[in-house]
């Protein structure tokens, strides 16, 4: 699993090598001093911060760039 956060991390979402999201964390005091927007951006950036490193692991241990061209040395140990 990967985890990534925005907002200096006010926001942390945790995602699964399968894709799947398995913790959102939300700092309370983000609720109390940002407006409704701002909080829904910064999970959102979070989620697809999260994605994309998730993504890049799986590339990784399968040996591929992410052109999906297989890097040499085969597989990622």
């Amino acid at each position: 699993a990967v985890a990534y956060t925005a907002g200096g991390g006010a926001v942390k979402v945790t995602v699964t090598g399968d894709q799947r999201c398995t913790e959102v964390v939300i700092d309370p005091d983000l609720l109390k001093e940002s407006d409704v927007e701002m909080v829904q951006d910064l999970i959102l950036a979070a989620f697809n911060g999260a994605l994309d490193a998730s993504r890049n692991l799986a590339l990784e241990r399968l040996g591929l760039d992410q052109g999906g061209v297989r890097q040499a040395g085969g597989l990622a140990s």
